[in-house]
Parts: C-alpha cells; structure tokens; sequence
C-alpha cells in the first residue's frame, strides 16, 4: 500500500488508525483551524478590515501593530475558532497584504543607552570581528 499511494509505512499505520477510531470523518483535511470550523468569507473581510483599520489596543491587546499570533487571538476571541499563526499569514497573504517586522529605532533610545551600546559596539581581542 505504501509503495502505491508513495507514503511512507508509517504515514500508512496513521491513515490505517484513524480510519478504525473516526471513520469517514478521518478524511476531512484539518488545516489551518485547530478546534474546528471553517473560516468564512466574512471572516475574511473582517480579519482585512481590521487589519487596515483598528488598532491591537482598541481591543485590549498589548502592543501597537498587529502580528499573527495576535490576529489568532481576535479571531479566536471573537468566532471561538483556533487558528493557527502561520494559516492567518497565509490568508493575509492571499489578500495581497503582507507584513514586516518591527525593528529597534536606536536614535529614539535614551542618550546614556546609545553611548553604552557604541561602547559595547568596539571590538574586543576575545571576540570575532566581522569583515
């Protein structure tokens, strides 16, 4: 069977044991929500909508900028249905909305922390120094 279908024997075993605990409900392919559900058309537009146009603090999240995991959890708070991380990267990705992640601004730091990271930045004898 498992030169046939190209799976390993294991992979096989699995198909095999899910097969005899759940039946038919074995084949149904679970990605992307991790309780259950589908995500739904108007899911989508809301996850978009509020992507472009709230802000994590407007609904008692920590922080500035929406992340993954962060949009999981509105989706989670909001329809009861777990997602994944990286399934809502995907689906943002789909919509052609992509993200970059936030990067240190050292000229906003604290004077006293700038001169103590310069200093930090000179090249001792027991590191490597870079080329």
């Amino acid at each position: 069977i498992s030169k046939f279908l190209l799976k390993t024997k294991s992979t096989v075993i699995h198909y095999i044991k899910s097969w005899n605990s759940v039946g038919l409900k074995a084949l149904k392919d679970g990605r992307g929500a991790l309780t259950g559900g589908t995500f739904t058309a108007e899911m989508k537009d809301d996850l978009v909508n509020t992507v472009l146009n709230t802000r994590p603090n407007d609904f008692g999240f920590i922080g500035n900028v929406w992340t993954c995991p962060l949009l999981a959890e509105y989706i989670n708070q909001n329809y009861g249905i777990k997602y994944s991380d990286e399934y809502i990267r995907v689906l943002l990705k789909k919509r052609r909305l992509s993200y970059k992640r936030a990067q240190r601004k050292p000229s906003k730091a604290d004077k006293k922390e700038q001169e103590v990271f310069k200093k930090n930045a000179n090249p001792s004898p027991y590191c490597r120094k870079f080329f």
